[in-house]
């Protein structure tokens, strides 16, 4: 069975076997996981939370982490820029 830590689905590999789907994404402005948003690839899982990101509220963030192992590969955070050619606008900000 799948273990929840901190809200975020931990896949056991020795009950479960290894995961076809490991990359999962993580919203932080609501505390738990995206429904239907697990990926076999971390580059499809970064592209799809990027275009996701352009959605999001101001303040808000979207996690991209391995189910596996628990750590968190990229986070997209929609803000407004504060310097810069887009001094006031909003932007996505990657970390």
């Amino acid at each position: 069975m799948a273990e929840k830590t901190d809200g975020k689905i931990r896949w056991d590999t020795k009950i479960r076997g290894e995961a076809k789907r490991p990359y999962r994404w993580w919203s932080a402005e609501r505390k738990k996981n995206l429904p239907y948003r697990c990926f076999g690839d971390p580059v499809n899982a970064e592209n799809g939370a990027l275009i996701e990101a352009r959605w999001l509220r101001i303040g808000g963030a979207i996690e991209v982490y391995d189910a596996r192992t628990m750590r968190v590969i990229r986070t997209y955070t929609a803000k407004i820029a504060d310097s810069g050619p887009h001094k006031g606008k909003a932007v996505i900000h990657i970390d």
